[in-house]
């Protein structure tokens, strides 16, 4: 069951006001296992931060209360990472901007998609024409935690 809060996240996003600069790795660990709560319209569109110069931007709230606080006419809809890299690759978003009660962390698209490959939990194979001599699939390396796919 899906909690209506990532603590860990907006404790880590949090703790920025105290002087404390928590870890990126440990932040975007955090985003990828708890996911965010995203805006959307009635209708079920995810809502963006429009930009004429720019890219549209992606909000992402740690809470849903605090979502439907900053943006009231906005429903708030769980994104896992698999989820939040989907709305990236299909809308072209260059930025995802997260939100905590005293907080906020900013991730451009391609940190997302590097630590989606290269992080902690990313899948890694060998080299696919290099198999085994049993013919059996390379092993991956590590189990994937965060995205469906590569």
């Amino acid at each position: 069951m899906i909690g209506y809060s990532n603590l860990r996240l907006a404790d880590l996003l949090d703790s920025r006001a105290q002087g404390y600069e928590p870890a990126p790795d440990a932040v975007l660990a955090a985003l990828f296992e708890g996911g965010v709560f995203v805006p959307v319209t009635d209708t079920g569109s995810v809502m963006f931060l429009p930009d004429d110069e720019q890219a549209p931007t992606l909000l992402g709230f740690t809470d849903v209360a605090l979502g439907a606080q900053l943006l009231p006419m906005a429903g708030m809809v769980h994104c896992d990472a698999a989820r939040l890299r989907d709305i990236l690759e299909a809308t072209g978003v260059a930025v995802l901007g997260v939100r905590s009660g005293n907080g906020q962390a900013i991730f451009p698209e391609q940190v997302l998609r590097d630590w989606a490959t290269h992080g902690p939990g990313a899948r890694e194979y060998d080299d696919p024409s290099v198999a085994p001599a049993n013919g059996a699939a390379p092993q991956p390396r590590a189990k994937r935690r965060w995205f469906g796919r590569s």
